[in-house]
């Protein structure tokens, strides 16, 4: 069991709203956990990706908008083309859905589990499920590139039919990611344990910006299970719907 894992069972109970320290102290290790796991694109690629965020002048204006694939971001991130070619196939799921929050645009581009498929972050042999996400500026401004000091990883995580956030999250399903930003857009390959042991199960994906924001941005309904969008949260959140195939 993770240390992060740890965390949150012992003084996430539902009735109490975290402490400030507590999730202080999550998010730091989050963040470590994450850094750890985050793999650099390799020097060639991080080159051009570079090189390809065109500024003209305004801070408004770059590179015309035009999203990478989830084949494509997977080639770029993944260290064999086993991912890249299991995402153009028909166990695939091409979404290509935005939601718009705050400042951002976050597109979920498209979902595949599998097994060997690249073990970056999970053990070689697992199933796993990988997401690729595109998350773009609403006012096409550029995003901060990965050596720029506002630059963050947003958190990504699953949500689960009538299980809490204490009981299921990326600590638990040994959620990752790995990202780079492109055309000033920032790319994420998220990874985790299969989600199709859930395939029972309406499932969700999340994006915050910062690992627990998830227990502010979302609500289950105690009676259904279902999680929607916290109608009192200021911050930026999205919510996707996903279906498991």
């Amino acid at each position: 069991m993770t240390t992060i894992d740890n965390l949150l069972r012992e003084n996430l109970l539902p009735e109490h709203e975290p402490a400030a320290d507590l999730n202080e102290s999550v998010m730091q290790r989050a963040k470590e956990k994450d850094n750890m796991k985050r793999r650099t694109i390799k020097p060639g690629i991080a080159a051009l990706a570079a090189a390809l965020v065109i500024l003209t002048g305004s801070v408004c204006a770059f590179a015309a908008m035009h999203f990478l694939s989830a084949p494509q971001v997977a080639q770029l991130l993944a260290e064999n083309s086993a991912l890249a070619e299991s995402f153009e196939s028909e166990d695939a799921v091409t979404l290509n859905e935005t939601v718009s929050s705050g400042e951002y645009n976050v597109t979920l581009l498209g979902m595949v589990s599998g097994r060997n498929l690249t073990h970056v972050l999970g053990d070689e042999g697992d199933d796993r499920t990988y997401a690729a996400v595109a998350i773009a500026k609403a006012d096409g401004s550029p995003m901060p590139s990965v050596s720029d000091d506002d630059y963050i990883t947003f958190c990504i995580s699953p949500l689960v039919e009538g299980k809490s956030f204490m009981e299921l999250n990326n600590g638990i399903v040994n959620g990752g990611v790995q990202s780079f930003v492109q055309d000033g857009v920032q790319y994420q390959l998220f990874e985790c344990d299969s989600l199709k042991q859930f395939s029972g199960s309406k499932v969700w994906l999340g994006v915050v910006e910062s690992f627990t924001d998830e227990l502010k941005a979302f609500s289950m309904d105690e009676t259904t299970g279902e999680y929607s969008l916290n109608s009192s949260y200021n911050g930026f959140a999205a919510l996707f719907d996903i279906p498991l195939k």
